[in-house]
């Protein structure tokens, strides 16, 4: 006889009797649990319990535990709890609004960024946001780094500009160059300007001043400079050691000089930059429209000028100086042309 599970059956030492005529009268039914369930159901504790993976449309902090989330979740003096995160919350928010950043809503509340971002993993971190040119703070897009991460994620950021507008980092020129970001980062460091760290080549060489062995004398005008280019009290000026100037106007001048010097001395030219024409010869720089390099020019001029020896200029250079600083090409040219008639006299 064939047996429902769930449903009860009398046992067979139970069974009444039947008597012919009489209908079949069954005794009082003992239930026996023939269910399909075993075992019983084990209770799970609620630290146990299987919660959303996700929060506020983003995963879960991985450092977090089930306890961790059930706690933040109660909002119960969470900020006497993870006081330096707080500090951090409340830092990111006030950054934001100096800055023109945007904070995400999905961590705009403390519990929400304790449970997106997560406690600080060790003593002394900051909130960095990992790509410094995105100005959201938001969830996947900040991280908890030591003070050295951070710096490194700005310095490798650093970004470099030709006259044109155009804009590289460090990284993108590493990875042109084939070197890294690091070693693009310390040729600024050394000195080179941006246009030189995009191009990756020198155009102008540094010579390092020498150290006097007297303090107080000053030796008579060398002759490594061009005659006439200084006047007396500029030429012992240049020839004392960098160390020995106090002026930072005396030293931006000591510089500059000794690097168009060595420039002049290696490639027979003067130090001057690239006319219109002669960008158009390198395809990099061709983009760069003629007012671009003007206004470029202009802002640079006044540095070189008062070390640049006129004569050795190119007829092209000339030209342009002339359109752009008449009044000193004028001056230069008069001299040029006396210098030129005493010669012919002699």
């Amino acid at each position: 006889m064939e047996t429902t599970p769930g449903f009860s059956q009398p046992a067979g030492h139970e069974k009444a009797a039947q008597k012919p005529g009489e209908p079949l009268v069954s005794a009082p039914a003992t239930l026996v649990d023939v269910s399909l369930t075993s075992k019983p159901i084990k209770s799970v504790p609620a630290s146990e319990k299987t919660l959303d993976t996700t929060h506020n449309g983003f995963p879960y902090a991985k450092s977090l535990t089930v306890d961790d989330i059930a706690y933040i979740k109660t909002g119960s003096a969470l900020r006497d709890r993870y006081c330096a995160e707080a500090n951090s919350h409340r830092n990111m928010k006030q950054r934001a609004d100096q800055q023109g950043k945007v904070v995400s809503p999905a961590i705009s509340d403390f519990s929400d960024f304790l449970l997106l971002i997560g406690p600080m993993p060790q003593p002394g971190m900051t909130l960095d946001r990992i790509d410094n040119n995105d100005p959201e703070y938001a969830p996947g897009k900040v991280r908890w780094a030591t003070k050295k991460v951070q710096n490194n994620n700005k310095s490798d950021t650093r970004v470099y500009t030709l006259s044109n507008g155009m804009k590289f980092t460090a990284s993108q020129l590493a990875e042109h160059f084939g070197l890294t970001a690091d070693a693009i980062r310390k040729r600024s460091d050394r000195g080179w300007t941006d246009e030189e760290v995009i191009l990756g080549r020198r155009v102008k060489i540094i010579e390092p001043a020498k150290k006097q062995k007297s303090s107080g004398y000053i030796p008579e005008p060398s002759n490594k400079f061009p005659a006439g280019l200084y006047d007396r009290e500029q030429l012992a000026q240049l020839n004392r050691g960098e160390t020995r100037l106090s002026d930072i106007r005396a030293i931006q001048f000591h510089r500059q000089a000794h690097d168009q010097q060595g420039y002049r001395e290696q490639f027979g030219e003067e130090f001057i930059m690239m006319t219109y024409e002669e960008m158009q010869e390198h395809p990099e720089l061709a983009v760069i429209t003629p007012e671009q390099q003007e206004r470029h020019f202009l802002r640079r001029w006044p540095v070189y000028r008062p070390h640049t020896v006129y004569e050795n200029l190119t007829p092209a250079q000339r030209g342009f100086v002339a359109r752009v600083d008449p009044e000193w090409a004028t001056k230069m040219r008069a001299k040029l042309d006396a210098k030129t008639a005493m010669a012919d006299l002699l």
